[in-house]
């Protein structure tokens, strides 16, 4: 996946180059490529120290990266728990036993109460689901800070792995 985007990167800044150089003039680009025959060692030599600083670079944005994407992770955690606290099912809670025995009272009320008992058995699943959605409380403020810490968490890790893919290409282009 990074070879097609490298290349692609790669051609688009040689084309960009030469089109600069293009619109330079001719006797500028005579000079620099007179300059650049006549020393190249020289130019291998600048060229050593920035790409020893660009791979110094890498390896810290690397680092910052993994340590970013535990941060994610955790932030990712947190909001899952909390997420699954607040959507919990109110059929084991004091409240959904209490809705039971009020639904079961009001079935025996009108003499359904048998009737009341084989819904349950057959169709307890669609009827906790219909309570469930009734009774579903709005995100907590808890919940609600989670998810700007997730957000804020995923957006400083993907600013840094675009940064880091940067620092790479420029890495590989300097070899």
């Amino acid at each position: 996946m990074r070879g097609p985007i490298i290349a692609g990167t790669i051609i688009l800044g040689l084309s960009a180059i030469s089109f600069a150089l293009a619109r330079a003039g001719e006797g500028k680009v005579a000079d620099a490529v007179a300059s650049a025959s006549r020393r190249p060692a020289e130019a291998a030599e600048k060229a050593r120290p920035d790409s020893e600083a660009i791979r110094d670079q890498v390896a810290r944005l690397r680092a910052e990266v993994e340590l970013l994407q535990l941060d994610h992770d955790l932030a990712r955690d947190r909001l899952s728990v909390a997420l699954k606290e607040s959507a919990g099912s109110i059929e084991d809670s004091p409240a959904g036993q209490l809705a039971r025995d009020y639904m079961r009272i009001g079935a025996e009320v009108v003499g359904k109460g048998p009737e009341f008992d084989s819904a349950m058995r057959e169709k307890g699943d669609a009827i906790w689901k219909a309570v469930n959605k009734a009774t579903a409380a709005p995100p907590s403020a808890e919940v609600a800070r989670l998810r700007r810490e997730f957000l804020d968490a995923a957006t400083a890790l993907n600013r840094k792995k675009i940064e880091l893919v940067g620092r790479e290409i420029h890495l590989e282009g300097s070899m």
